[in-house]
């Protein structure tokens, strides 16, 4: 504060300034709220047109792609999973071990 109380001043003398920074946080967290809300809508409209419209061709044809690529990863780790089992099941394998070197 440029004057305090009491003191004598003349017409046009600043007696105070505001501090801009308060409603500047209140434009900022304004235009934010705004922004969001303008992202929901257009996630709404999407959803909506979705809704009315059904999924695209080329959506349905990579969600198939992934379902058959799970079903794969399924069928190979099951495969993995006997293939497992079994070996422990069974009994040791004997081992030859060679030395590559032929009898004089």
């Amino acid at each position: 504060m440029a004057v305090h109380e009491g003191l004598y001043t003349h017409k046009g003398t600043v007696v105070f300034r505001l501090d801009p920074a308060i409603p500047q946080a209140a434009l900022n967290q304004a235009e934010a709220a705004q922004v969001s809300a303008r992202a929901n809508l257009g996630l709404s409209e999407a959803l909506y047109e979705k809704a009315v419209n059904g999924n695209r061709p080329e959506e349905v044809k990579a969600s198939e792609a992934t379902v058959k690529r799970l079903q794969d990863e399924e069928e190979m780790a099951r495969l993995n999973f006997g293939g497992s089992r079994r070996c422990s099941r069974a009994p040791p394998c004997p081992r030859t071990i060679s030395t590559g070197r032929t009898p004089l």
